[in-house]
């Protein structure tokens, strides 16, 4: 049987206004449908809500309620942007209503997008994806105030109707929003938080070193606080549609270790050296893989080999993509492409993975500072999407950078050796100080991690001297 609400009639509304909105939080209590005839009573009386109501607690409080609910807050609020309810009460969601984002991640209209990710959140709380991700359930079910976590994530894409750095401007435009909410301080400050942030963890997940101490400091500085840490989680998760989980968790896990800290400046610990991760590489002369030597490749091929044998496989996917096993063996399905006349500069690898839908390249060359961007950059360049990365160096200055590609092309076109060729020739042409990567990279119009955000600016610089501590996985950010 069929249950529903409705009005008496169009004088019920008139006569008290709030029943636009508390009957949505009457039918989600109840669970219950809103009938035809109600709805399109509602959207022929929304003209009641005006600039007086918006700041309304009669009017405000029922919507939190619904966001507050353990049931049906996505179908809720879905019935509510349909009849007009939300942009009524909060005019600055026009901006965003049925905006098309023209990005391939996205398949999804702005506002469809972030109330799909509400959705997600639910699903996270009944347990949808406990044995996928044990560690957001857990997380999720922790979180108290679920009302602030709904709104971030309603309105964490709202300043993408303003142009370009949309999440500052979301940010700014939360404030505003806020003063017409009974919230207290403390919730408005995190909500602020959550928008301003909502791309910093799958930045830092996609593109930096998740096992780097010092990003690891950082990142728990700007969260401040593990509630921050927890909500930014999980709603990153809803965010990024559940992919990537496991390169979340791994910023998750660690920062959370140093909720002591959340909040203190990392500053502390510059100046030293980040715990080195040892991979048991035999130990080389700084000497022995000098670009400009006649032995260079004979060395740099001797010791790729006696690197990569020796990687950690258990860690090895920083962003959650699996393992990356191109180090295992070159005789395990690498192909070598043609070198032209660089093998003085690296030796590369190039492993194809049709069935997982990534090829991932391997380049073996003298460690020097902003070695990581100028790869990234040719990559970037050449139009291949970086879905993941792992850098690792030897105490002989010898750096093996992985980097996994996915396809986003038919396999034939990804198996073409020219176009892997192309890469190879611009990274000696960069290696070389010919080509202007970051300039290249400008010019193709393609986003690169190249722009770092601003809250890298204070992580300390990785040292360039030689170390005698054991081999180390890099930072990402050199």
């Amino acid at each position: 049987m069929n249950r529903t609400l409705s009005v008496d009639g169009a004088d019920v509304i008139r006569r008290k206004p709030t029943t636009l909105v508390t009957i949505f939080r009457d039918a989600q209590r109840h669970g219950v449908k809103i009938t035809q005839t109600t709805q399109r009573l509602i959207r022929e009386h929304l003209h009641l809500i005006g600039e007086k109501e918006r700041h309304d607690s009669a009017f405000i409080r029922p919507f939190l309620d619904v966001l507050g609910w353990n049931y049906q807050v996505c179908e809720t609020l879905h019935e509510m942007h349909r009849v007009g309810i939300v942009c009524q009460l909060f005019p600055e969601f026009n901006r965003i209503d049925c905006l098309v984002q023209r990005d391939p991640n996205h398949i999804y209209t702005v506002d469809e997008h972030s109330l799909r990710g509400i959705g997600e959140l639910e699903r996270l709380r009944r347990g949808e994806h406990k044995k996928t991700a044990p560690l957001l359930t857990e997380v999720m079910r922790e979180i108290d105030r679920h009302e602030v976590l709904f709104l971030a994530l309603l309105f964490h894409d709202i300043g993408k109707g303003h142009g370009e750095g949309h999440s500052a401007r979301g940010a700014d435009m939360v404030r505003d929003i806020a003063e017409r909410l009974p919230l207290n301080q403390d919730d408005i400050a995190q909500w602020e938080f959550l928008v301003r942030q909502h791309l910093l963890m799958s930045h830092l997940a996609q593109h930096r070193d998740t096992h780097d101490p010092r990003l690891l400091a950082e990142f728990a500085h700007t969260c401040g606080s593990v509630e921050n840490l927890k909500m930014l989680y999980v709603m990153t998760f809803a965010d990024m549609r559940a992919s990537r989980a496991e390169g979340l968790e791994q910023l998750a896990r660690p920062a959370a270790r140093r909720g002591s800290t959340c909040g203190r400046s990392p500053a502390s610990s510059r100046g030293s050296s980040p715990r080195r991760t040892s991979t048991g590489v035999p130990s080389a002369s700084a000497g022995a893989c000098s670009s400009s030597s006649t032995r260079s490749a004979g060395r740099l091929r001797v010791l790729s080999r006696e690197h990569a044998g020796a990687l950690p496989h258990h860690d090895a996917g920083s962003t959650g993509a699996g393992p990356l096993r191109a180090h295992e063996s070159p005789a395990r399905g690498v192909v070598h492409p043609p070198e032209a006349e660089h093998p003085h500069l690296f030796v590369s690898t190039i492993r194809h993975v049709p069935e997982s839908e990534y090829s991932e390249l391997t380049i073996c060359t003298p460690d020097r500072p902003g070695l990581f961007s100028m790869i990234a950059g040719v990559l970037t360049a050449q139009g291949m999407n970086i879905v993941g990365a792992r850098i690792t160096t030897s105490r002989g200055g010898v750096a093996l950078d992985s980097f996994r590609i996915g396809h986003q092309e038919q396999i034939e076109r990804v198996l073409e050796p020219e176009r892997w060729e192309r890469v190879q020739q611009m990274l000696a042409k960069v290696l070389r100080g010919q080509v202007d990567i970051a300039a290249t990279v400008a010019a193709s119009g393609r986003p690169s991690i190249l722009e770092r955000p601003t809250h890298a600016s204070t992580m300390p610089p990785r040292s360039s001297s030689t170390t005698t501590s054991p081999p180390t996985t890099r930072s990402s950010t050199s």
